[in-house]
């Protein structure tokens, strides 16, 4: 979100806005993030207080491995709560399997540009490895 206040044209639903940052320049100077997704490493008091002292909401994964988390009810209430625990299980998983199956567990390459079309053929195996099921849901439904 732009710090001077004045959000940028959008269109679609309020809660997922659909905004077109092409030709935007946006940096930490200008713009700032409303809420933050991590893993339960996280979930430490210094970072989910941190990001409460600046009106950030902290989307941590829970940690309730033999302590209580520090991600209480104020966050975890909400709905967006859930959603983003299950968007980042998503994602979370389409990097195993690229890591797993891919070449993304040790990259022997150098450079953005061959990196970046390593990963974008990592992703389309992933989704063609995903295709099958995908079209039996889709033929018997």
């Amino acid at each position: 979100m732009p710090k001077d206040g004045a959000p940028p044209p959008s269109s679609g639903r309020h809660s997922n806005p659909e905004v077109d940052f092409k030709g935007q320049k946006r940096t930490n100077e200008t713009h700032q993030s409303k809420a933050v997704g991590a893993d339960k490493a996280y979930d430490t008091e210094s970072f989910v207080e941190g990001c409460r002292e600046i009106n950030v909401t902290p989307h941590v994964a829970q940690n309730t491995s033999g302590r209580s988390s520090r991600i209480d009810q104020r966050t975890t209430r909400h709905p967006g709560y859930r959603l983003s625990q299950f968007a980042r299980k998503l994602i979370e998983t389409v990097f195993g399997d690229a890591k797993q199956h891919g070449t993304l567990r040790q990259v022997k390459l150098r450079g953005f540009a061959k990196v970046e079309l390593l990963f974008t053929l990592a992703a389309t195996v992933v989704n063609l490895r995903r295709l099958p099921k995908l079209l039996a849901i889709h033929l018997s439904g």
